[in-house]
């Protein structure tokens, strides 16, 4: 499990399996018709999302460590430590939860 802040588990879900490099687990983690944007390229779905996993997060070795967490008006913004490709860079992941999966991530 990543180290940090105390985080609701659908967005622990999401950071654990992307350091873990699991595919399936970070699908798992979001509401079948979930919506994931990165900088503004938007992916609904599952499907769309493995893609989007595969190709920027877990298939690039991502790595994540959360260094802050706020909550504004539904909205879990995450602070991270974003390190791929030997580059690590600070980033804020926005989530929308619904229940117990990821409603949207929106990345940028």
């Amino acid at each position: 499990m990543a180290d940090g802040p105390k985080l609701e588990a659908p967005i622990r879900a999401v950071i654990d399996a992307t350091n873990s490099g699991n595919g399936q687990a970070f699908m798992a983690a979001f509401q079948k018709d979930a919506t994931l944007s990165d900088w503004g390229e938007v992916h609904t779905g599952r499907g769309e999302i493995g893609k989007w996993d595969r190709a920027e997060n877990s298939g690039r070795g991502t790595k994540l460590k959360v260094t802050g967490v706020s909550r504004v008006m539904g909205e879990v913004l995450v602070l991270l430590q974003v390190t791929r490709d030997d580059v690590t860079e600070a980033g804020t992941w926005a989530f929308r939860l619904n229940g117990k999966n990821v409603e949207s991530l929106d990345i940028g």
